[in-house]
């Protein structure tokens, strides 16, 4: 076991090179067997692989190369060999896990992790597949520093609903000690719901640390003797689906063949949950881990003629709630059943901790308030119904609806009776119907693209539009699903939502089409029951922008491990808010838009690229702290390959990364994401805090071959690229406000030391909690729209071109136009002095404070600025220099009500100066 760097094909000579490869492995695919039995089968990917054997979903990544299994009811995949995990460098793991034929996955990752480090890993070399009479399988074995890992994901016709996962570890021969192996569920910033339960003690259900924000000892009590973990999918991604995590065998084998229970514990975290196990038992045995394990840490490992056998299953539901899959777990418990006025409420149980009392002392009213814990959650069926298993106990039950509605119920479940007449056990009890208060509406306007934002006014709250009702919390505060937003997004096609549900109450509502565009406001008032209507003026335009084309080059949606939202409705949401091209740039997979533009009639209106995030994860001797989160775009949408053809970026350096890309047709651009992170939660995200190689961050104020910039020189041994050699840099991320004068100074520094990289603002939004096309970029482009259905390679050169040559304003707000003599941003001016001549532009409602002209990233002029003006000031130049522009202004009134957590912010690209005229722009330096 060892940390190990893979080597990218940097080398490939071009586009040539890349079709002949895929031509081949096409070729060799084709070939490859699919083992088969009536509804068994099992093999490798290739282009006559049945679809009714592919899992199909928002998060299917599987693609030619990679193994598929199936028994006709559950559809799996397992990455090949050569493909790259979520968390991990190599293959091996399952990615895939749906019901066959019902586009429903929404299945991660579930991958290893030893010794407690993202740097040690076993690398799968082989990969099988078997069918037989009964079951279907998928065989991976790894062998490294002695150690032998065989993994075995079955399929089997006796259990259609899960999935068995059987592993053996064993030592045969020298290498690293292995004390601890862990297996990570990935359900990455809650993507899919958590549920936890615990072997003894309370459940943690859906309440779960903060890692980062957690002192030491909160970590520690919270890694529990763990029993299972259910994974509650999004119905925004698609038909309801859950999954459910259970250890079913887990113990170590020593050389003389005797067999010891292992203890297995847990930790939910946000993005994962952790199940661990060490390669030893536990001379203290406990509940969870404390000073007493951690000491006997050290001297464990797994002996040569040992083996660990760990064995679990995944069980998988066609309900999105956890009493689907705990129902499995308590198959002698008592049928606990009823009827729920709406459908659409999820109904919490919880459990006491105290001792049940009797059902003939017990009445809510003598009910004595005690710690209640987590049990379950369930849904009703669309008529309302409702049945679950629950142990026997003291019980409430919190039914929670759309539209903040919400009732409790308290309950007793005794143990079940055995009828000895009719032969069985009777354990059913009926629950009296639960009538939750009526809900109320909001009719909405029709016929306009608009974001309508809701405010509550006086004790009136917020309204949570697109909640899942889980109550999901991390370190006590409630976690957003992707949907969930105080926001309502209309196109003004006939797709829009007619109305939504909301409390009654008092609202202040804002309508608003983007920077562009006034913001319109109307009083509602909400009554218990009653259906209000929305009248409120659609907004008008206010600011013209003559040949510019306003982008959003990060965005995300549910092809992206991170997001549920749906690519319809993240359309939607860019479309209300005025934007005009967007780009699908997902983690580490490539989609489109294209089709579904069409399909909502707005191929006329927006444009879209497909692209990819390429977000390292994992720590190597070739990146040992990560290689940051890079934006590639246009890459070409190749659904049959895995990942939808997406670049590789585990254990690669940015270089590898630049260079992958520069094989790709129309030379794609490279954007540094979010590079610095004052909050220090970055995850490894933010290139420019560690730079990759080692763990300094970059320094503005200091040469880029000095210490510790100088990593950023070095060159790739065959490609020769470095990790310098990106096209573009985020200095707006979202709302990330306060980043923004550290990047602003981080991009001087690169400018004045002669690296022309073009400054980017863009939304990195993942839901409706993030505003789409804010921040958002101006290109400068011919005064037309581009037809996503026509001219897409002709439409994408152009916007490229303007993104490179760095002709573009960044912008959460105020427009801008600058000229430096005839010269735009990414223009050449030469001449030792010229006018420039700043236009301001802002709709009525996005305020402003001043405006700041840089030569060479210090501050030449700076003015006062309360309205939209044109402005001109004279400069002088000794040297050749770079200009550029800002406008800065504070939120208040309709700006901080509809854009909460932004600040106006504009900035230019620089025009750059040769000054003495000859031909070449000589930068100025530090």
């Amino acid at each position: 076991m060892r940390a190990r760097s893979v080597k990218t094909d940097d080398s490939l000579p071009g586009l040539c090179s890349i079709v002949l490869t895929v031509a081949v492995w096409l070729m060799v695919a084709c070939l490859l067997p699919l083992h088969a039995n009536a509804e068994l089968a099992a093999g490798q990917i290739g282009l006559d692989t049945p679809e009714s054997v592919r899992a199909r979903g928002s998060d299917a990544i599987a693609g030619i190369g990679d193994w598929v299994l199936s028994n006709g009811f559950l559809c799996a995949a397992v990455l090949g060999a050569d493909s790259e995990g979520q968390l991990v460098v190599g293959g091996g793991s399952l990615v895939d896990l749906a019901h066959c034929g019902r586009s429903d996955d929404q299945w991660i990752g579930l991958e290893p992790l030893y010794n407690l480090s993202r740097m040690e890993f076993l690398t799968v070399g082989d990969v099988s597949a078997e069918v037989t009479a009964h079951e279907s399988r998928i065989a991976t074995v790894a062998r490294e520093d002695g150690l032998v890992l065989t993994t075995a994901f079955v399929l089997d016709l006796a259990h259609p609903q899960r999935i068995r996962i059987e592993s053996r570890l064993a030592r045969e021969g020298p290498g690293r000690s292995l004390f601890s192996w862990s297996e990570l569920t990935l359900h990455a910033n809650n993507a899919l719901r958590n549920f936890t339960l615990n072997r003894v003690g309370q459940h943690e259900g859906f309440q779960h640390i903060h890692l980062e924000r957690s002192p030491y000892l909160r970590i520690a009590s919270a890694i529990r003797s763990s029993s299972s973990s259910i994974l509650v999918g999004s119905d925004e991604q698609g038909p309801p689906i859950a999954y459910g995590y259970r250890v079913t065998r887990l113990e170590r084998e020593d050389a003389g063949g005797r067999r010891t229970p292992l203890d297995q514990f847990g930790l939910s975290m946000d993005s994962v949950s952790m199940f661990n196990l060490f390669s030893e038992p536990l001379w203290f045995s406990s509940d969870g881990l404390g000073l007493l394990q951690a000491a006997q840490v050290p001297f464990m490992d797994l002996e040569q003629g040992s083996a660990i056998v760990f064995e679990r299953e995944v069980r998988v539901s066609l309900r999105s709630d956890v009493a689907s899959l705990t129902d499995d777990l308590l198959t002698d418990a008592v049928v606990v059943s009823g009827i729920v006025s709406d459908p659409l409420a999820r109904l919490h149980f919880d459990r006491s901790d105290g001792e049940a009392s009797s059902p003939e002392t017990f009445s809510p009213e003598t009910f004595s308030p005690q710690i209640f814990s987590p049990e379950t959650m369930a849904r009703p069926d669309p008529d309302g119904r409702f049945s679950l298993r629950l142990r026997a106990g003291s019980y409430r039950v919190r039914v929670l609806a759309p539209g903040g509605r919400s009732i409790e119920r308290r309950f007793e479940v005794s143990g079940p009776r055995f009828n000895s007449s009719a032969g069985e056990r009777q354990a059913n009890l009926e629950l009296e119907p639960i009538d939750l208060p009526a809900g109320s509406r909001v009719a909405l306007p029709q016929g306009y693209p608009m974001r309508l934002v809701f405010r509550g006014v006086g004790d009136t709250p917020d309204p949570r539009f697109g909640d899942d009702l889980t109550e999901a919390r991390i370190g006590g505060v409630l976690r957003e699903n992707s949907r969930l937003s105080t926001d309502v997004h209309l196109t003004g096609t006939v797709g829009d939502p007619s109305e939504v549900s909301i409390a009654p109450g008092h609202y202040q509502v804002y309508a608003t089409h983007g920077p562009e565009f006034a913001v319109t406001r109307a009083e509602l008032h909400v009554a218990s029951g009653t259906t209000a209507r929305l009248e409120i003026a659609p907004p008008l335009r206010e600011v013209e922008s003559p040949g510019w084309i306003s982008a959003d080059f990060h965005v995300h949606a549910a092809p992206s491990f991170d997001s549920t939202l749906s690519q319809r409705n993240r359309i939607a949401s860019f479309v209300a808010e005025g934007g005009e091209v967007i780009a699908a740039t997902d983690h580490d997979v490539v989609s489109s838009y294209a089709a579904i533009i069409r399909e909502m009639g707005l191929a006329k209106r927006l444009h879209s690229l497909s692209g990819v995030e390429v977000t390292s994860i994992s720590h190597s001797d070739t990146t040992p702290f990560s290689g940051g989160h890079i934006n590639v775009y246009p890459v070409p949408f190749r659904p049959a390959l895995t990942r939808g053809g997406a670049l590789r970026g585990e254990a690669t350096r940015l270089r590898g990364i630049i260079a992958q890309a520069q094989t790709l047709p129309m030379r794609p651009i490279v954007q540094l994401n979010h590079p610095r992170d004052p909050t220090g939660e970055s995850h490894g995200g933010a290139f420019f805090e560690h730079l990759a190689v080692v763990d300094e961050p970059y320094d503005a104020q200091r040469p880029i071959d000095a210490e510790p910039n100088r990593v950023l020189l070095e060159r790739d041994p065959e490609s020769g690229l470095r990790d310098i050699d990106f096209d573009a840099i985020e200095l707006l991320n979202g709302g990330h406000m306060d980043a923004y004068p550290i990047v602003r100074s981080d991009w001087f520094s690169l400018l004045r030391q002669g690296y022309r990289i073009t400054g980017m603002a863009n939304s990195d939004t993942h839901g409706f909690g993030v505003v789409a096309g804010v921040p958002r970029n101006y290109l400068s482009l011919p005064d037309e729209r581009f037809d996503d259905s026509a001219n897409q390679g002709l439409a994408d050169r152009a916007l490229i071109d303007a993104v490179r040559r760095g002709a573009s304003f960044g912008t959460t707000g105020p427009l801008i136009d600058v000229l430096l003599g005839d010269m735009r941003p990414g223009d050449r001016f030469s001449g030792r002095a010229g006018t420039l001549r700043v236009d301001v532009r802002a709709a009525s409602w996005v305020p402003m404070s001043s405006l700041r002209v840089y030569v060479n990233g210090r501050i030449a002029s700076e003015t006062a600025l309360t309205a939209p003006r044109t402005l001109a000031v004279d400069l002088r130049f000794d040297a050749d220099a770079f200009v550029t522009v800002e406008v800065i202004g504070q939120a208040s009134g309709a700006y901080q009500a509809v854009l909460p957590g932004f600040d106006p912010i504009a900035f230019s690209n620089p025009i750059y100066v040769d000054a003495d005229g000859d031909g070449a722009w000589t930068p100025p330096g530090l």
